[in-house]
């Protein structure tokens, strides 16, 4: 609930964001808006996903192809959002529910910083490995050593593939 009360009080930033802006959050909530129970998972998504679209509807209304545009962005989303549910459950930490799919091991790759890209790494996926990694595929990253201090867990980010 504390997500939807702060979407709606940034409101109008949201209203004044560039459409390319708007798209990146909201493809980045799709993937990456977890809740506590895994029930409630797919509720959550949904309300923060609208709460957006609502938050645009000055726009959507003012011409047809804003209307179209939004539409299909939030379309996507939702698609996104259910796939990233299906390929990856996990709980409110973003750890992989092994038990969902028994025998399938994540794949494990080294990731290469991209210099003039600050907020996307590089993964070489050996073509023979088990998973379907495709372009636009939803990922979750997570360290594979533990981390040296004991109170400190392992983070995990959630992912698009957007080059192969």
């Amino acid at each position: 609930m504390a997500s939807l009360v702060a979407l709606e009080k940034i409101s109008s930033e949201v209203k004044e964001l560039r459409l390319k802006d708007y798209i990146d959050i909201v493809t980045l909530a799709s993937l990456s808006v977890r809740a506590r129970n895994l029930s409630d998972n797919a509720w959550l998504v949904q309300e923060i996903l609208l709460v957006l679209d609502e938050t645009r509807r000055p726009l959507r209304n003012s011409s047809s192809a804003q209307d179209y545009i939004h539409q299909h962005v939030l379309a996507v989303a939702f698609d996104l959002a259910e796939e990233a549910a299906e390929e990856c459950p996990c709980d409110i930490k973003g750890n992989i529910l092994r038990n969902k799919r028994p025998g399938t091991a994540p794949t494990r790759a080294p990731l290469i910083r991209c210099q003039d890209k600050p907020h996307q790494v590089i993964a070489h996926v050996r073509v023979d490995a088990p998973s379907s990694l495709r372009l636009h595929s939803h990922v979750r990253l997570q360290a594979a050593s533990k981390p040296e201090r004991v109170f400190i867990e392992r983070a995990v980010l959630d992912g698009l593939v957007v080059g192969a």
